[in-house]
């Protein structure tokens, strides 16, 4: 499939008429939304050392393109609520589940306690349902974070289970902005009758993973947001959608990348887009020259997509503004890089290899998906959402040794960095992107199809597009059991994860003073 679809203007993707019949799968959730309560606006909610904050998934009901549907709410909140946190503090937040389905919440790219990281198996077991559990957080890191679902993500987070945290201390690295706004992106997939169901017991669309055909910002089809000239505007993007990667635009504004996953850029620079894959967060200050209406786009080579609006009258210019040219340098970011570089200019230590197994089936003769630049921006065989992951294995390779996911063996101890070389094979029998994220520590991405990456920033999760090799350093920091996975839902629930096992200096692995042993 070739240029624009001008049919998917407005957030709309692939046709659901191409998506085949799914009714041998079951439903994993009920779809029917009447006698839920009404989903509520998303609240910001400042944490403190000595307060405990709750959190509660339920079931809820919410309009989107003009259909009811069911859907899952944090405190009854799609997005759930904007944590705001001060670096360095620690808080406590319980977590209630009154869905009829285990869950988890999983908080995505904060360095604390692995025992409070989210992850059935590793540091809790699950919270089924009318149980509770405490999470002790941590925020050593400035920037923008988030929480979802860890159980069954290819569902429960689709159908809502996310939402935001920001942490204090940028503004002194990558300077004062007027106004900001933090921007959810997700999508959702709807046929005539609701929600396209998700598989009761297995994952659908394994392969290609769930694309939407309904774009979403905070959880809505119409982003919508004033401004003034003269000013400059903060934004703050998370991806939480399944599988696709947004190419933000803002058509006639200047934008100016400040800061990514774990904090500020090395060097802050102007830019007309940015990519921005599941899991990924990007940091984008924002200066519009004239009054008007102004869109908010993800066009991307197979479709046009207005996610929203930005509605501009006239204003003084201030000082942030007047400073706007200014490409601030982040000299933390910089001795940090520094003592890394034997590390970075060393040999690799791991060599991992992304890959696909399709068991008992024939793929020759069926025509590919076209990637762009190694992407696939669209679904465009949705057909093939019959792929479960009983069918469809993806695969994280140890190439020196051919072990693969779950029997991949990774240990560091606290101090150790490693650069890992990851390679995202193209000749296998689907290739598709990767969102690559780590939980628990911090890398740089060194370098891109052998081409140093001038300009770094810490990250948790890194896109490995198809054919295409990315270096890492990682910086091992935090002790514990975590997990290494493809951010893309369907992926990690086909087996596309491993284990990084981070022990004390002492050579242990415990919980840190005053928790309970694992």
């Amino acid at each position: 499939m070739n240029g624009m679809n001008p049919g998917m203007d407005r957030g709309m993707g692939s046709s659901p008429n191409m998506v085949p019949n799914l009714k041998e799968y079951g439903s994993y959730e009920s779809t029917e939304p009447n006698g839920l309560p009404v989903v509520k606006k998303t609240e910001l909610i400042t944490l403190t050392e000595d307060s405990t904050y709750t959190i509660t998934a339920e079931k809820v009901q919410k309009k989107i393109a003009g259909r009811t549907v069911a859907m899952y709410g944090y405190n009854r909140m799609i997005p759930g609520p904007l944590f705001i946190a001060k670096k360095g503090m620690k808080s406590t937040v319980v977590f209630e589940n009154k869905l009829d389905k285990p869950s988890v919440v999983h908080w995505h790219g904060l360095r604390g306690n692995y025992l409070f990281d989210g992850v059935p198996g590793l540091g809790q077991n699950v919270v089924m349902p009318s149980e509770s559990f405490t999470y002790k957080l941590e925020f050593p890191d400035d920037g923008v974070y988030w929480y979802h679902s860890h159980v069954r993500g290819d569902a429960q987070q689709d159908l809502g289970l996310s939402g935001n945290i920001f942490v204090s201390g940028l503004d002194e690295k990558i300077g004062a902005a007027d106004a900001s706004d933090y921007l959810l992106l997700d999508d959702i997939l709807l046929d005539q009758t609701g929600i396209v169901p998700y598989g009761e017991t297995v994952t659908t669309f394994a392969i290609m993973g769930r694309y939407g055909n309904i774009l979403l910002v905070n959880g809505d089809t119409e982003y919508a947001r004033s401004a003034r000239t003269g000013e400059v505007l903060r934004l703050y993007f998370t991806n939480a959608a399944s599988v696709r990667p947004f190419n933000i635009q803002i058509p006639g504004a200047r934008m100016k990348l400040v800061a990514g996953d774990n904090g500020a850029y090395l060097r802050q620079e102007f830019i007309t887009n940015f990519t921005i894959s599941p899991g990924e967060r990007y940091v984008i200050d924002v200066v519009f020259d004239k009054p008007g209406k102004y869109e908010l786009r993800a066009d991307n080579p197979l479709a046009e997509h207005l996610l929203g609006t930005f509605s501009v009258t006239s204003g003084e210019p201030t000082s942030a503004a007047q400073a706007f040219n200014d490409l601030k340098v982040n000299a933390e970011l910089a001795a940090e890089i520094s003592r890394l570089q034997s590390t970075i200019n060393g040999p690799v230590d791991r060599d991992l290899l992304l890959d696909i197994n399709i068991r008992g089936m024939d793929m020759m003769g069926m025509e590919m998906e076209e990637s762009h630049e190694g992407i696939e921006w669209e679904d465009t065989m949705a057909g093939m959402a019959v792929f479960t992951n009983e069918k469809v294995e993806w695969i994280i390779r140890d190439n020196a040794t051919g072990l693969q996911n779950k029997d991949v063996t990774i240990k560091a101890t606290i101090g150790d960095s490693e650069k890992w070389r990851i390679t995202n094979i193209a000749n296998n029998a689907h290739p598709m992107q990767h969102p690559i994220h780590l939980h628990g520590q911090r890398f740089l991405v060194t370098a891109i199809d052998g081409e140093p990456v001038t300009n770094p920033v810490w990250k948790d999760v890194v896109l490995v597009p198809i054919g295409h090799t990315v270096d890492i350093v990682v910086d091992y920091t935090n002790a514990g059991e975590w997990m290494l996975h493809c951010h893309i839902a369907e992926h990690m629930e086909s087996g596309m994860f491993t284990y990084v096992s981070v022990a004390e200096k002492d050579g242990m692995i415990y919980p840190k003073i005053g928790e309970e042993m694992h």
